[in-house]
């Protein structure tokens, strides 16, 4: 133990073992480690505290004495005779009555290795010395984000320490500040992370070892942490250096949800793009991250989309069906513990499926009747929108009607009205979805082209057209010569050939074009004014036109009887046998007629008393009944339709004209209102005052 070697850069560590209570050493020590370092070329104080003032101190090293101090009111001087050492190595002091420090001047001496240092009263306590040569080093650290919760790694490599115990360490602190440490001094408020951790190997002067740590990342106070490593032997300070300057924490703000290609309805199969926002992601850096819900949960451990480190915007783009439905989407910030964020829900639409459009019931309705049109729409979210509209016309006077789903409209319509109609329904959710129908409106002829010219033929054949509304278009064509009067009565055409047909113009439901022939001219007799009438099965219109013969014809055959003489008796004697078969009809008519009861003011009543005039179009086409038997039909009555004229009698009788001249005699029959005489014809007449 004893010794005059010198030692090279040897650091002491002197342990502070309490014998008694009463008395113990400061500064030997810490935290239970009661060894007092000893450096090479320092000056080390030990002080033995808690001494009676009326006793002496006694201080040893091992076996050795190294002097004795009195109390202070005895004796100010301590007594080192007995010291093997000398003044000039140990020097101690009384420094007051309780107190007493011992003074290492030179640590050079080979019997201060391992020693124990005594200080002795009535009780006794040691400090246990260790030369000690200190550590060095540098350490750095690291963040682990990669998992949670995040941490630190420090590592640390010490050089160049060494002790004669073999005590070799490490502790790591932490301290959370605004401002660095710049000294490598004991800092003071640090928080303790861990017990003094054994180096990896011991260490000579020329050796090194490795130190290294993991610690939670305190996430909990925002601004610069510190980590510092304590190293023993020599209980010197490491600050800890970060790569990146990441010691500095920051908590990200909450992230927001921002310009979504919908608001909050996305149509079926719909590109859904989002974006995410936040005005910082934390230090260290975080990440941005979309999740949606799933079984009640987000789950941000399976992303719908991960953004990069430090990025504060990412973008989400997703398909949505409609299993979709009511779905939930979140952004998060992924740092340290997550920040939720922002949460926003979309509901999935889609397009009907179809519509049923009916446009009143057998789609035909008779002019100036209610039309009906009822459209709804089959599925669909939102619930589409309805719209009626016309193909190639107005609706009623407007372009379109509209209204939710179903919708339905109603109008008095007119024969302009047919056409087809077309119910679209729509929600904005795919294409549209429409059925078309048609609309008949039937209606009798009206409302002609235009006025009807002079038509002059210059040779013998003519024709003219012009247009009437009509639905269906006019099947029957007939013509009157009425001469110069307009107010006559008419009869039949002879000095010229008229034939009429009506049809379909360019398509449309309700306009006809008519055709007038005029050929066969034979004299300039055809000359003067014409009666026409179209007819369909609503009604008959009649049109008046001239007639002007420009053209050379032969000269009329010379007077005397002729052959047209000689047919013209022919013809009055049939017409009068046809007049008499008329009568005697118009009696059985009557007398039948007065045996039956006719409702007070109808048809037949004797309270008539202003004959009605009538005439009209017979079709002669048809079957008659047969005068006895009512159910059984009657001849065959044969020829072209015939105009006819007549007086509707008080008693409900039609007298008519029918000119049969071209017919057989056993055509000529009258009309009259009784089952044994009606004939089954196709008969259209006008009534008109007087």
């Amino acid at each position: 133990m004893m010794g005059n070697s010198r030692w090279t850069g040897v650091m002491v560590v002197i342990l502070c073992s309490v014998v008694q209570a009463d008395v113990s050493f400061k500064d030997c020590g810490e935290d239970q480690d009661l060894y007092g370092e000893v450096v090479r070329g320092r000056t080390r104080n030990f002080t033995c505290t808690s001494i009676r003032s009326n006793q002496n101190v006694t201080w040893k090293l091992d076996d050795f004495e190294l002097g004795t101090c009195p109390p202070i009111k005895l004796s100010g001087t301590c007594d080192t005779s007995t010291s093997v050492f000398g003044t000039d190595k140990f020097l101690p002091r009384r420094t007051t009555q309780s107190k007493s420090v011992m003074t290492i001047l030179d640590t050079e001496l080979r019997s201060l290795r391992n020693g124990t240092l005594h200080c002795t009263s009535l009780s006794s306590t040691t400090c246990n010395i260790d030369v000690i040569e200190p550590a060095d080093g540098r350490c750095q650290a690291d963040l682990l984000t990669s998992a949670w919760p995040w941490s630190v790694h420090v590592h640390c490599n010490i050089t160049g320490g060494n002790s004669t115990r073999h005590r070799y360490g490490c502790r790591l602190f932490h301290k959370a500040e605004t401002t660095e440490l710049t000294e490598p001094t004991e800092p003071t408020e640090l928080t303790e992370l861990t017990e003094w951790q054994v180096m990896k190997q011991n260490t000579l002067p020329t050796g090194s070892a490795v130190c290294n740590f993991t610690t939670p990342l305190n996430t909990t106070v925002d601004g610069h942490h510190h980590y510092t490593v304590k190293l023993k032997p020599g209980r010197s300070w490491k600050n800890v250096k970060f790569s990146n300057d990441e010691n500095q924490i920051s908590r990200p703000s909450m992230p927001s949800i921002d310009k979504c290609s919908y608001p909050d309805l996305v149509p079926e199969m719909g590109n859904l793009t989002c974006r995410c926002i936040a005005d910082r992601v934390g230090l260290p850096k975080g990440w941005l991250v979309w999740s949606k819900r799933v079984n009640g949960q987000f789950n941000t451990n399976s992303p719908l989309r991960s953004g990069k480190r430090g990025e504060t915007t990412l973008e989400m783009t997703t398909t949505l069906t409609r299993q979709d439905d009511k779905i939930q989407f979140r952004c998060d910030v992924i740092w340290a513990h997550n920040i939720t964020g922002d949460i926003k829900s979309f509901t999935v639409g889609y397009p009907a499926s179809g519509v049923d459009f009916t446009v009143s019931e057998g789609r035909s309705v008779a002019e100036n009747r209610e039309a009906v049109f009822t459209c709804s729409a089959t599925g669909g979210r939102p619930s589409p929108n309805i719209t009626l509209r016309r193909e190639g016309g107005m609706f009623f006077g407007k372009v379109k009607v509209e209204g939710p789903s179903p919708l339905e409209h109603r109008h008095a319509v007119r024969c302009e009205d047919s056409g087809r109609y077309t119910c679209v329904a729509s929600n904005g959710m795919g294409p549209d979805v429409e059925h078309t129908d048609v609309l008949n409106v039937t209606c009798a002829p009206r409302d002609l082209s235009g006025d009807i010219p002079t038509v002059n033929i210059e040779d013998k054949e003519k024709r003219f057209t012009f247009d009437v509304i009509a639905n269906p278009p006019p099947y029957h064509v007939s013509f009157f010569f009425l001469g110069s009067n307009p107010s006559n009565p008419g009869s039949s055409v002879r000095a010229i050939s008229l034939t009429g047909q009506c049809g379909r113009k360019d398509g449309a439901m309700y306009t006809a074009t008519c055709t007038v022939v005029m050929d066969n001219v034979t004299s300039a007799a055809a000359e003067g004014l014409y009666r026409g009438s179209v007819q369909n099965q609503g009604g008959i219109l009649n049109f008046t036109f001239e007639v002007k013969v420009n053209a050379t014809l032969p000269e009329p055959p010379p007077a005397g009887p002729s052959v047209a003489v000689i047919v013209g008796v022919a013809v009055g004697a049939v017409v009068a046998i046809a007049i008499a078969i008329v009568i005697f009809i118009v009696y059985r008519c009557r007398k039948k007629g007065s045996k039956t009861t006719k409702p007070p003011g109808g048809r037949g009543s004797s309270t008539a008393t202003t004959p009605a005039h009538v005439y009209g179009n017979i079709n002669m086409q048809e079957r008659s009944r047969g005068p006895q038997d009512a159910s059984s039909p009657g001849p065959q009555v044969e020829g072209q339709a015939r105009p006819i004229e007549g007086e509707l009698s008080p008693e409900g009788l039609l007298y008519v004209s029918v000119d049969f001249s071209d017919q057989p005699p056993r055509n000529r029959q009258p009309l009259c209102p009784q089952d044994d005489a009606v004939l089954y014809s196709d008969v259209n007449y006008k009534a008109t005052d007087g």
